[in-house]
């Protein structure tokens, strides 16, 4: 969106590791990109021919956001909050699409962490998307 810095904090912040800056920046940026969601996509979600498009702009967008909040937590140690906030998460995109990738993250959650490999089966199970785990992929 011309004239709006979303990311601008972030990356300045990240320049002097500054990383609770940038965690409130990804936050920001979070929230921002929910509201163009909400106020353009959303309306028209209904409309494939529009909105096949546009969706999948939010959710890789809206995606890229939540890795780098992911690596955030990671860095100033709140992975114990990490599940949680993806549960928040979750609400931001109200399509399957985007449950898929809240279902993905909580896997990877499970396998990066001293957690039980079989959660991370589980939570992709919970969406149909275990096919992944099941092939070796």
């Amino acid at each position: 969106m011309p004239g709006f810095a979303i990311g601008k904090k972030y990356t300045q912040a990240g320049k002097t590791e500054a990383w609770e800056i940038a965690l409130l920046a990804t936050r920001a940026d979070i929230t921002q990109y929910t509201i163009w969601h909400n106020s353009h996509t959303a309306p028209v979600i209904d409309q494939e021919s529009v909105a096949g498009y546009l969706l999948r702009v939010d959710v890789n967008a809206l995606a890229s956001y939540v890795e780098r909040l992911q690596w955030l937590y990671a860095r100033t140690g709140r992975l114990d909050a990490w599940l949680d906030t993806l549960d928040r998460l979750r609400e931001n995109i109200r399509h399957r699409s985007w449950q898929r990738k809240i279902a993905y993250f909580r896997a990877l959650f499970f396998l990066r962490t001293d957690q039980d490999p079989s959660d991370a089966r589980r939570a992709l199970l919970w969406v149909g998307t275990s096919t992944a785990l099941r092939s070796g992929a």
